[in-house]
């Protein structure tokens, strides 16, 4: 396999719409957050930039700070919409670490284990700088 390519999930992959403004502030509604996400509209852009990679064996990864609480209807969503994928990376479930640092300890992590990372993939400006630091390259997405 190639190297790995890291898609975030919501913002990204995902439209996040009407789940971004659920988080914001000190008003997080975590439950109606997963119960939204969990129906999500695909972005199919990012979809045919993450099938392009994994088609011409690069490793999709998914590092998402969804907690892992709701693993299986993250998993089935993305089985769902049809995006083949090597790994799905979530945030623990008592975590209260900010999102760029969640992804920050995830590609540490790969990185750690001897990973190749080629490029990160989206939406944050923290989670790409914690990505940066990391030395891993990135892509900024931005959409209406």
């Amino acid at each position: 396999m190639k190297k790995t390519i890291i898609f975030d999930l919501d913002g990204v992959l995902a439209r996040d719409g009407e789940t971004a403004a659920i988080l914001e502030g000190n008003k997080r509604d975590y439950a109606e957050f997963n119960n939204i996400a969990a129906h999500a509209a695909p972005v199919p852009e990012m979809f045919h930039m993450a099938r392009t990679f994994w088609a011409n064996g690069h490793k999709v990864a998914v590092y998402t700070a969804r907690s892992h609480d709701i693993f299986y209807s993250t998993r089935a969503w993305l089985d769902a919409h049809g995006l083949e994928f090597a790994e799905l990376v979530m945030r623990a479930p008592d975590s209260v670490l900010h999102d760029w640092k969640e992804k920050e300890i995830m590609a540490r992590a790969a990185l750690d284990t001897g990973e190749k990372i080629a490029f990160a993939v989206d939406n944050n400006d923290e989670c790409l700088a914690a990505y940066e630091r990391l030395g891993i390259s990135t892509v900024r997405v931005h959409y209406e």
